[in-house]
C-alpha cells in the first residue's frame, strides 16, 4: 500500500519496469499517468472537461540510445499475431531513491504509438522517444 505522509512526494524519482524488469540504461525521463476513467464510456467528456487527448493512455519518454526495444514492440503489436499485452510497473520513489512510495501496475499494455522527437541541426537537445500505450486495467499498492 502507498506510504502516506505529511509532505508531498515529489516527482522526479521514479523507475519504470516494461516486462516485470527495469533494465540498466532504460532512462525514462517522463511518465504520463492516464486519467483513471469509472467507466470507459466516459472517456470522450473526460477529454473535454481536462482539454486533453489520450487522457486514457500510459505514455512513456526517454532519451533515444539507440536501443530498438520499444520499435520492435510497436512493430510486433502491428503484425497479425498481438500479444495479450505486457505488465508496466511505474515506481514512485522517495528523495532518498530507495524506498518505493506507490506503486501502478499496468496489465495488458499494447503500443498504440511511437513518436521520436524532431532532429534539427540548430538545437543541441537530446532526441527523445515516446510511446503511447493501452492498457486492460491499473492497479496502485
Amino acid at each position: 500500500m502507498a506510504n502516506q505522509r505529511r509532505d508531498p512526494y515529489r516527482n522526479f524519482n521514479f523507475r519504470v519496469a516494461i516486462g516485470g524488469r527495469a533494465r540498466a540504461g532504460d532512462g525514462y525521463s517522463g511518465v504520463r499517468l492516464p486519467t483513471l476513467l469509472a467507466r470507459p464510456d466516459v472517456a470522450a467528456d473526460a477529454d473535454d472537461a481536462l482539454g486533453d487527448e489520450g487522457l486514457s493512455h500510459l505514455v512513456l519518454r526517454r532519451g533515444f540510445t539507440g536501443a530498438m526495444d520499444l520499435h520492435e514492440w510497436w512493430m510486433q503489436e502491428r503484425g497479425p499475431k498481438r500479444s495479450r499485452g505486457r505488465i508496466v510497473t511505474v515506481d514512485l520513489l522517495d528523495e532518498t531513491n530507495t524506498e518505493v512510495a506507490v506503486t501502478w501496475r499496468f496489465t495488458g499494455c499494447r503500443p498504440v504509438a511511437l513518436h521520436y522527437s524532431p532532429l534539427d541541426a540548430l538545437e543541441a537537445s537530446v532526441v527523445t522517444e515516446t510511446i503511447v500505450l493501452a492498457f486492460d486495467d491499473v492497479e496502485m499498492s
